[in-house]
């Protein structure tokens, strides 16, 4: 069931209630349209409901919401309109917050710094401050990769040397606690340069490597292939874990859709943005054999 043109922008729409299965469609150019609605409307009407709408044997599904000043009226929004008004709204608050957040962190750990240069002797009490308010710092740098627009910054890069660098710092940073990685490296003759942010594409590999590294079974390897062409280079992570749930895969993009105990559940949103931010495109297949994530980017980075 689509959405046609007629509801192609996805939202919001304002609908007029006739009856319990006829509604007005209230288009901005003061046109209106009569749909047939299924199933009936319900009255009392609640907060929200689904429903289709049709017309001349078109059938448009939407999500509609009450408008309590107004019990004849109602606004309808497709799913993905609604789980796109939330991201942007999510991404917005993580930022405020974030950024609020960096400055105070900044200050206590700069306090810490001086207090640790003035004692007399060694505080390990002090030490863990720091330390902890280092994670925090992380942890916020991370909330503002994904809560703010990027800025890309181009610079002319070795794709299998960049490649590589991230597999060595994963290594470098995974927990000693945590069973050791091991990866197949699978690198093109064809992968050569590419111009692109290094610390926007490099965040974004980090965050599909670490996510398959998390999924990974004990014993198995993470897959990183590297592929292109004369126009595109496509990096290409593969795990071997239990996969992605069927039903969370349509929303596997957007904030917290997935998230690991040690995680946010923003490293597949925020990859995705970046990556398009270059002008590409994040791809993402699973089965209960693994998960094969696909970063897709020019060899050039095409900005809006």
């Amino acid at each position: 069931m689509g959405n046609g043109s007629l509801f192609s922008a996805g939202g919001p729409f304002w609908l007029k209630k006739l009856d319990e299965t006829r509604v007005l469609l209230l288009l901005e150019n003061g046109e209106k349209l009569e749909l047939d609605c299924e199933p009936p409307l319900p009255s009392p009407t609640p907060p929200g409901f689904a429903v289709t709408l049709m017309r001349g044997g078109e059938r448009y599904s939407l999500h509609v919401f009450a408008v309590p000043e107004n019990p004849e009226l109602l606004l309808g929004v497709s799913a993905g309109w609604a789980l796109q008004w939330c991201s942007d709204c999510i991404e917005e608050l993580v930022n405020h917050i974030a950024h609020d957040l960096r400055n105070l962190t900044f200050t206590a750990s700069l306090q810490a710094e001086i207090a640790q240069r003035q004692a007399k002797e060694a505080s390990p009490h002090l030490e863990t401050i720091l330390s902890q308010l280092g994670r925090v710092q992380q942890y916020l740098e991370r909330l503002l990769l994904y809560g703010r627009k990027p800025r890309v910054s181009l610079s002319t890069l070795n794709v299998e040397a960049f490649v590589q660098e991230k597999l060595r710092a994963l290594r470098h940073r995974w927990p000693a606690n945590q069973p050791p990685l091991s990866f197949r490296m699978h690198i093109g003759a064809e992968a050569g340069v590419a111009r692109w942010d290094p610390q926007l594409v490099g965040a974004a590999l980090d965050a599909v490597l670490e996510n398959a590294a998390q999924a990974s079974p004990q014993g198995t390897e993470v897959e990183v292939t590297v592929s292109g062409s004369a126009d595109e280079v496509t990096l290409e992570v593969r795990d071997h874990g239990p996969g992605i749930p069927p039903e969370v895969l349509p929303r596997v993009f957007f904030p917290m859709a997935v998230r690991r105990p040690q995680g946010m559940g923003l490293g597949l949103a925020t990859a995705k943005k970046l990556v398009e931010a270059h002008g590409g495109k994040l791809e993402l297949s699973s089965s209960p054999q693994g998960t094969t994530v696909r970063l897709v980017l020019p060899r050039e980075a095409r900005l809006a």
